[in-house]
């Protein structure tokens, strides 16, 4: 489960609707990175991916934790596979190129595939860290991540593992194009993918895409510059889960959240809300209550 499944549950987004309002406010800017292609979870992921890449190369400090993909990539090999793998001399694999799209070579079976796109990312990841050149095979190592990341959450893929098409690679560097890194620019820290330790076990797992300082931000690759309910109370709930759980992997010192809210990447805008516009500090201790409680009532003891 997750907190994307939590607030599918009826009695729970009645109670975020009835405690929190969205600001009213009207967003319109030009859409600036039209999709290439419709395989749009898998970008959505994809770029998640690529920006943490991207921000890690620009400010080194920036806090990451083991990527999810690496869980996803253990969950379709044995343990003596991986292990294995680690030790082994030839983990590694090329990239094959056809008209429409690239291959990881020597795709004899699902479990070789997995592992060597993992390794493939890895060095691309590693060589970027050193280099800075935001090329196709960065792209790729976002989506072979994005496709392995798959394997440990639901996620529809368009293609199989190790497969790339060539639109989602132009689809992704016009969507990265758009980042001006400066605005996140962090005064003390960034942390990447950040979890909120018991908050996160409470609704089974809960992972954010970034915070920065005191800033919450979620990233959005949807066609449309709408802050939908779903949207809204995720972005709401993670800040709940931060409450209860602090964040995981931090600071020593972390600032108050004060600020939640989204990036739009086929926009390159960031649309922000303070907390005090939304949340009632007064009131937030009885909810948070509430939903601890209807997370236990709706997850089993093994699950929280």
């Amino acid at each position: 489960m997750s907190l994307t499944s939590f607030l599918k549950n009826k009695e729970v987004r009645e109670m975020f609707a009835g405690d929190f309002k969205k600001p009213r406010r009207k967003n319109s800017a030009e859409m600036k990175a039209a999709p290439v292609t419709n395989h749009y979870a898998l970008i959505g992921v994809a770029f998640d991916y690529l920006m943490r890449f991207y921000l890690k190369y620009h400010y080194p400090q920036a806090i990451e934790k083991t990527w999810v993909a690496i869980s996803g990539a253990k969950t379709a090999v044995t343990d003596e596979e991986f292990e294995a793998w680690l030790f082994s001399k030839e983990k590694g694999a090329g990239i094959i190129e056809t008209d429409s799209q690239y291959l990881i070579s020597k795709r004899e079976s699902l479990p070789k595939t997995v592992l060597r796109s993992l390794y493939y990312s890895k060095e691309v990841y590693e060589s970027y860290l050193s280099s800075g050149v935001m090329n196709d095979q960065v792209i790729i190592a976002s989506i072979f991540l994005a496709q392995l990341d798959s394997l440990f959450r639901p996620l529809w893929l368009d293609n199989e593992i190790g497969v790339v098409d060539k639109s989602e690679i132009q689809d992704l560097k016009n969507q990265i194009a758009l980042v001006n890194y400066e605005d996140f620019k962090p005064k003390h820290y960034c942390i990447l993918n950040p979890t909120f330790g018991e908050g996160s076990k409470l609704v089974g797992g809960a992972d954010a895409d970034l915070i920065i300082d005191n800033k919450l931000i979620d990233i959005k690759t949807t066609r449309n510059l709408k802050i939908t309910p779903d949207f809204f109370f995720q972005i709401v709930g993670y800040y709940i889960l931060e409450r209860i759980g602090g964040i995981t992997p931090g600071p020593v010192e972390l600032l108050d959240i004060d600020e939640i809210g989204f990036y739009f990447s086929r926009y390159g805008i960031k649309i922000m809300y303070k907390v005090g516009e939304i949340i009632d500090a007064e009131t937030l201790p009885q909810f948070i209550e509430k939903i601890k409680g209807k997370a236990r009532e709706i997850f089993s003891d093994s699950e929280i």
